[in-house]
């Protein structure tokens, strides 16, 4: 063999020596994953807990449904509706809106007769909801709650006042509109 030729076969062996022999090359690796976890949403969910029948004159008594009564001057029914309020979530942030129904459909005069009320608390602090002006329902300033669990609960009152009815306030009826309660979730972001 002739020199060149010698030197050629001898670079050769040396490539593939330094490549690892079969393709591969000299030098060192390794690897690792980047740890994903799993995610969860949170949630809003508000739940009646309590809701029983109208009671007549704060005694007591079953007032059963309001329609279905028969009231005279003096009376005054009440209905206290109970609801868990739970929401969850970093960073939630949510509003309470009411949408007071109660003075809605006058079926022939009785509603002008009534006193009609809805008194609402979020963990025993009045929520802010304004009065009723004549028989346009002026809605409530929302009430903006966080990550917890609330208590909101509602009196309704039907007070027909002794004293101011004259003979014109007999035989009338009223059919009263159900009250709304919203909760939406807000955007607290900066």
């Amino acid at each position: 063999m002739n020199k060149t030729t010698k030197g050629a076969l001898a670079a050769g062996v040396a490539a593939v020596l330094l490549t690892g022999g079969a393709g591969t090359l000299a030098f060192w690796s390794d690897g690792d994953t980047i740890a994903t976890p799993d995610l969860s949403s949170g949630g809003l969910d508000i739940v009646q807990t309590a809701c029983p029948d109208w009671t007549l004159d704060g005694d007591g008594g079953a007032g059963g449904l309001l329609g279905a009564r028969e009231i005279v001057p003096g009376d005054t029914l009440t209905r206290t509706c109970t609801y868990d309020i739970v929401a969850e979530g970093d960073h939630f942030e949510a509003t309470l809106n009411l949408d007071q129904g109660l003075l809605s459909t006058d079926v022939n005069g009785l509603e002008d007769e009534l006193v009609l009320d809805a008194d609402f608390t979020l963990d025993g602090l009045p929520v802010g909801l304004p009065p009723v002006v004549g028989e346009v329902v002026v809605p409530g300033a929302p009430t903006t709650f966080y990550d917890g669990t609330y208590t909101l609960t509602a009196v309704l009152t039907a007070d027909f006042p002794y004293g101011v009815e004259d003979n014109g306030s007999q035989d009338l009826s009223v059919t009263l509109e159900d009250i709304a309660v919203t909760l939406t979730q807000t955007d607290n972001h900066p």
